[in-house]
């Protein structure tokens, strides 16, 4: 880590907002206000984005400040997924419990309704950011970008009292296993696979030159590379 903060020269506000974040898990069971709520996935998350826009956009200040919104937008969203996700284990076994101004022990689809179109918002507006970043770096934010909303959308599927009770998730390895002109496989140790197809709307919107071509990006031969670890399944 400390070799990436010298090189893409990691402002140091960014590092201690998430030592801070990382603190309170040692403390800090229960986050009772918006305010306390916002500044933990400040700390947790959203620079944990801005950290990889730094190194995405490799010294590029002007492309950074034009980012950094979205970026901090799509770490946020993929916090709260967790948050969503876990919230079995963080509330029974951790007695831990982020989400403020919600009972868990009674959690209705009201509430669980809120929480996901709060985070479907940060989704939409991370998107935007996605389109823009520099091309080495989209296919690997993209395919995170929908593992969560794939995730995401299983949580709204789930009633509200599974979640709670009964969600459980597994440990998984992703990576892509075969690409073409067309689609693109990533596959998942559990057997599942997640199919992309580049005539996807939102595919197009990201490797499209323009809008007036129907050429198509190629993707380079690195997307072999590609590795995201997860803590979930799909059905």
């Amino acid at each position: 880590f400390q070799p990436t903060v010298n090189k893409s020269n990691f402002p140091q506000v960014l590092i201690a907002a998430y030592m801070k974040s990382m603190r309170l898990d040692l403390s800090k069971s229960e986050y009772k206000t918006t305010e306390e709520y916002q500044e933990y996935i400040y700390g947790s998350a959203e620079v944990v984005g801005l950290m990889c826009l730094k190194v995405f956009v490799n010294g590029n200040e002007e492309k950074y400040n034009e980012l950094k919104d979205s970026a901090m937008r799509l770490g946020s969203a993929f916090q709260k997924v967790n948050f969503l996700r876990d919230l079995k284990a963080d509330f029974e076994e951790l007695s831990r419990t982020y989400f403020p101004n919600t009972d868990l022990n009674h959690l209705d689809e009201k509430s669980k309704q809120e929480i996901i179109a709060d985070i479907e918002s940060d989704f939409e507006a991370a998107f935007e950011g996605i389109k823009n970043l520099p091309l080495e770096a989209k296919f690997g934010v993209y395919t995170a970008y929908r593992y969560y909303k794939k995730l995401l959308k299983k949580l709204q599927k789930t009633p509200s009292l599974e979640i709670k009770n009964r969600f459980e998730f597994q440990e998984n390895i992703v990576h892509i296993i075969k690409y073409d002109e067309y689609n693109i496989l990533v596959s998942f140790d559990n057997g599942n696979i997640l199919k992309l197809n580049i005539y996807d709307k939102k595919i197009k919107d990201i490797y499209y030159k323009d809008n007036k071509t129907d050429k198509m990006l190629k993707f380079s031969s690195s997307l072999n590379l590609l590795v995201i670890y997860s803590k979930t399944y799909f059905e």
